[in-house]
């Protein structure tokens, strides 16, 4: 039968979290689902953080030897690039994102008593941004004619462990005459598609052999048009192999494979 739950809980900074799970089956199918989001300010400025996560888990049974099943998982997060607060007493202007996509689709047939096959195609898309809208931190004139500006934290006291300690001003960002452009953003991605099969035989209740392939493509990118960066790269994998494995007795346990 259905079975829902639900749980959720909260603190402070505004942190908060809700669940819920459903799952059952019905006839041939049995599936479940589950969402999860997290939420909270944290303790410092622009340092906010999101979670959202999402599963699935259907199964079908296409007849008394053969199955049907797909996984899927998907994320999403956001938090802010606050940097070393305690060096600078002021937070900066960054953020990351990321989305991560996990999906497989799996046949399973037992052909025979003695004979199984199997075929998984599984998918990965994972994709992360971060972007800076504007330079944090005082703005501070540089150079003899005070013509270039950079961007620093507040005056900071930083004692060592050997009691020693010093005060100044950390640069946080670079004005534009030094090579900082605001705003700025860079992305990237990996992906990956594979496709899987297997093939197994029991000869004997001792000795068992099996074949398999697997194939792989992948694909990467990075851009940060700010730096006129674009980079692209993709690459494909495959194998095989083989094995034989068994014992003697039940007293000598062996595999052979390549």
């Amino acid at each position: 039968f259905p079975s829902l739950l639900y749980e959720g809980d909260a603190g402070n900074f505004r942190t908060y979290r809700n669940a819920v799970q459903a799952g059952g089956t019905w006839h041939k199918l049995d599936y479940y689902g589950g969402f999860d989001a997290l939420r909270s300010s944290n303790a410092l400025p622009q340092d906010e953080y999101h979670l959202n996560t999402e599963s699935a888990n259907l199964g079908y049974a296409l007849s008394g030897t053969t199955s049907l099943r797909v996984t899927a998982r998907n994320t999403n997060a956001a938090v802010g690039l606050p940097g070393p607060y305690n060096f600078n007493a002021l937070t900066n202007d960054g953020k990351q994102s990321d989305q991560n996509i996990y999906l497989s689709g799996t046949i399973d047939n037992q052909t025979t008593e003695a004979w199984h096959n199997l075929v998984r195609y599984g998918l990965t898309r994972k994709r992360e941004q971060t972007a800076q809208w504007y330079p944090a931190g005082v703005p501070i004139a540089m150079g003899n004619d005070a013509t270039f500006t950079n961007y620093y934290g507040l005056p900071v006291r930083i004692q060592g462990a050997n009691g020693y300690s010093a005060v100044g001003q950390v640069l946080m960002n670079y004005g534009p005459a030094f090579g900082g452009v605001y705003p700025n953003s860079s992305d990237s991605a990996n992906n990956r598609d594979q496709l899987y099969f297997q093939s197994d035989f029991r000869f004997t209740p001792h000795l068992t052999g099996l074949l398999g392939f697997r194939y792989m493509d992948e694909r990467g990118r990075y851009n940060n048009p700010a730096f006129f960066l674009h980079e692209d790269l993709e690459r494909t994998n495959y194998d095989y192999f083989a094995q034989f494995a068994g014992d003697f007795k039940n007293r000598l346990f062996y595999t052979l494979s390549g």
